[in-house]
């Protein structure tokens, strides 16, 4: 039992002997005088009454107003246990989105790190199919025979690189193919099989550029990875002269610009020699790899 019922008791009480009392003086009754009725007092009756309401209305007003002290803590309470529910709600929103906004980060971050490794992987197969001794061994025949096919035919350095790099696909069948291709692109009206072919040998093209043993770009675009600016700056020289001193270029060569191509891809061969590039890149080989499986 509270107060508050405790309270409500006690006026009720009150007021029922009130009203009894009240009653008895109206109507003017006595019960310690033996002759019975006598004239009411009214004035005592006004007096009573007066006290009567004010008590009432005493009792009213202080439960009044302990209700609406009792109400208004009520409110205040559930106020703080639903701002609190809410700093709750919005804390655990925010430890939800940073676990995402982490995860993803990391799952960045491993991508970037594979595709590192990816890159210098394939820049040091590329090395490895590309051994520097027999690029520099052909460079320096340069235009002497440097060798010798299995029918007897000799290649000098420049092709010997060539068919190095590229292989007899290349020689016998990619410029053929690219000869193909512009014939048809130069066409203006085109059936309907000659398109076919044409589109075909384009997407075949496009492939075979996306092949990184075949393109030059793409062997630039891995190696600015591996390395430092000066030291990629360094590998993509070498990849650039290798390239062009291998490139086709009729049957005819300019012998002064033969030979300056000629020493500039010895050079680069002694510089990546010289600066420890294939160690460097295996042990940033070895370094991604540790990268992605901690």
């Amino acid at each position: 039992m509270n107060k508050l019922t405790i309270v409500y008791i006690a006026l009720t009480v009150c007021g029922t002997f009130s009203l009894v009392i009240f009653f008895l003086l109206v109507l003017g009754y006595r019960p310690l005088i033996p002759d019975g009725a006598v004239e009411p007092n009214w004035d005592a009756f006004q007096t009573l009454s007066t006290i009567f309401l004010s008590l009432v209305t005493l009792g009213l007003t202080w439960c009044i107003a302990k209700r609406q002290e009792n109400l208004t803590k009520e409110q205040e309470k559930l106020s703080l246990i639903q701002e609190e529910q809410k700093k709750q709600a919005e804390r655990e929103r925010f430890q939800i989105e940073k676990s995402i906004a982490e995860k993803e980060l990391k799952a960045k971050e491993l991508e970037l790190k594979i595709s590192l490794y990816d890159k210098r992987y394939r820049v040091y197969e590329c090395f490895n199919k590309y051994p520097f001794d027999r690029i520099e061994e052909f460079a320096i025949a340069g235009t002497n025979t440097a060798f010798v096919m299995p029918d007897g035919g000799r290649l000098n350095g420049a092709e010997a690189t060539r068919m190095l790099i590229f292989g007899d696909r290349y020689i016998n069948g990619r410029r053929q193919l690219l000869d193909e291709l512009r014939m048809l692109e130069d066409k203006k009206n085109l059936t309907n099989a000659e398109q076919r072919k044409k589109n075909n040998l384009h997407n075949r093209i496009l492939f075979e550029n996306l092949d990184y043993w075949n393109s030059e770009i793409a062997l630039i675009e891995q190696a600015e990875f591996c390395f430092d600016e000066s030291e990629a700056q360094m590998l993509i020289a070498f990849i650039k002269v290798m390239f062009e001193y291998a490139n086709p270029i009729g049957d005819q060569y300019d012998v002064k610009q033969f030979e300056e191509l000629q020493m500039k891809l010895i050079k680069s061969i002694e510089d990546i020699k010289n600066n420890q590039l294939i160690d460097k890149l295996k042990d940033k080989l070895t370094l991604s790899y540790n990268e992605i499986n901690t």
